[in-house]
């Protein structure tokens, strides 16, 4: 746990809460799913949106690539005994 809370976040936006969850997962820590009712609020009731559609895609996706090239590497380097 402490590992994963010590660990670098890069992500700010929309891509924070899943790169938190992948790096809690890689600590070892149980994914437990919960039934969550959610309501979106429309626009005349007042709802708002910040999820920008171009940027936060692109955050995400970078966010993705990132933790796939960090587990490749990690896997690299423990299949050659290398600690970290």
């Amino acid at each position: 746990m402490d590992d994963a809370l010590a660990a670098t976040v890069s992500a700010d936006y929309m891509d924070f809460d899943p790169e938190v969850a992948v790096r809690l997962a890689w600590a070892g820590l149980p994914v437990i799913n919960v039934p969550t009712k959610v309501r979106y609020v429309s626009r005349e009731e007042g709802g708002v949106s910040h999820f920008r559609v171009f940027k936060d895609n692109v955050l995400i996706s970078w966010m993705h690539t990132r933790l796939v090239a960090i587990r490749i590497w990690r896997t690299i380097l423990r299949l050659f005994g290398v600690k970290r």
